[in-house]
């Protein structure tokens, strides 16, 4: 994972479905947007309730899009720099 540029662009998709309004709406989930992807990989694993954490999924500028083992070890490098 160490390709990636962490200032790209990038959004977190999650779903909520213990959320009553979203399954009222039929709407499945979330989307935050961050403009570095190194912001969305931390708002996912610290930020994000960790219910919604395994449907979490990043999208990046670039065309990636990471899901959750792949967000926890870019999560790993970053906390370890």
């Amino acid at each position: 994972m160490s390709h990636l540029d962490l200032s790209q662009q990038a959004q977190v998709v999650w779903s909520a479905p213990d959320d009553p309004t979203r399954q009222q709406t039929g709407d499945p989930g979330t989307v935050k947007q961050f403009g570095r992807l190194k912001d969305a990989v931390v708002f996912t694993m610290e930020g994000l309730p960790e219910r919604y954490r395994e449907s979490a999924r990043i999208t990046v500028a670039d065309g990636s899009s990471l899901d959750l083992d792949q967000i926890k070890r870019i999560y790993a490098d970053i906390i370890r720099s």
